[in-house]
């Protein structure tokens, strides 16, 4: 009986053996056909790298973003062109994401992600994740502060991934400032609102975002109805790893007793790193035929 689970033992340990033999091999001929691309790999001991892979004999290097491993090709265990994982890491770290240059994205911020955002140092917000799919923000104009009057803009987005490349998201963006009112009588605030539904397109190298929505007003205790219609068209183009070319244009039509339309364009170079990003450009506004410089700093936090 021992001599029978003394065979059965060796016998185990030899077909293991030939088929981890043979699973090395085919890994080692399948290796050469991702040298020098951006591929997802793992390793026997479950660690997973992102990066360009290539091997010599016994020895396989990859170069990730920031780190160069090496290790022997015996505990290479898969090999994945995925970018949908490569994606998937990106937006994990990159903030930017969530917005263009004055549109927003249909992306989200995750929970416990936090950036500041600070315009020609007028337009200062504050964006963080609530949860994954939850975001909210606060913003304000300096000089309104400067000479004592508080306007807030509140912002809340929700949105969620439909699949690997297309998102969609619902959204409340709001304008609180002093009534016209407040300022010779009482010490009331007129609110503004717009409700949105935005969705994006994502790939490796480029995002595309398409927002579509309508204001309604709340001015001397009176709920205004909806004459403004807001759309907007924006897209990021990833150039390299620290460099984005931003476009993003939006026209806002108003139905009034003479409808009328204006609109805002902008372009612009995104210079970020891991905690920061900078964004220069130029804006013009149609309706008014100004063109001004763009210069946004964010700051994750």
């Amino acid at each position: 009986m021992k001599v029978c689970k003394l065979h059965l033992f060796l016998a185990w340990i030899s077909i293991t053996y030939i088929n981890t033999s043979v699973y090395a091999e085919v890994i080692v001929k399948e290796v050469h056909q991702y040298e020098s691309k951006q591929v997802s790999i793992k390793l026997n001991n479950d660690d997973v790298y992102i990066g360009q892979l290539s091997c010599k004999e016994s020895t396989c290097v990859i170069v990730t973003s920031d780190n160069r491993v090496k290790f022997p090709r015996s505990k290479l265990v898969s090999v994945e062109d995925d970018e949908s994982e490569i994606e998937k890491i990106r937006l994990g770290f990159d903030r930017n994401r969530t917005r263009y240059l004055m549109s927003s994205s249909a992306l989200s911020l995750k929970s416990s992600e936090i950036y500041f955002s600070q315009r020609h140092l007028i337009y200062s917000t504050l964006q963080f994740g609530i949860t994954d799919n939850l975001m909210a923000g606060v913003g304000t104009i300096i000089p309104t502060i400067l000479e004592q009057e508080v306007y807030l803009m509140p912002s809340l987005k929700y949105g969620e991934s439909i699949d690997q490349n297309w998102h969609w998201s619902i959204g409340l963006e709001g304008l609180i400032m002093p009534s016209e009112q407040y300022l010779y009588e009482t010490t009331k605030y007129d609110s503004y609102s717009t409700l949105f539904l935005g969705t994006t397109y994502t790939s490796k190298d480029f995002q595309v975002g398409f927002n579509t929505g309508t204001a309604v007003g709340y001015e001397y205790d009176l709920l205004l109805r909806s004459k403004y219609f807001l759309f907007s068209l924006a897209a990021t183009y990833h150039v390299s790893k620290y460099l984005d070319l931003v476009t993003d244009h939006v026209i806002l039509y108003m139905n009034a007793r003479e409808p009328s339309s204006a609109s805002y364009h902008g372009y612009a170079l995104r210079i970020h790193g891991s905690h920061f990003s900078v964004d220069l450009g130029l804006v013009s506004f149609t309706h008014s035929n100004i063109e001004l410089p763009w210069l946004d700093l964010t700051w994750n936090l």
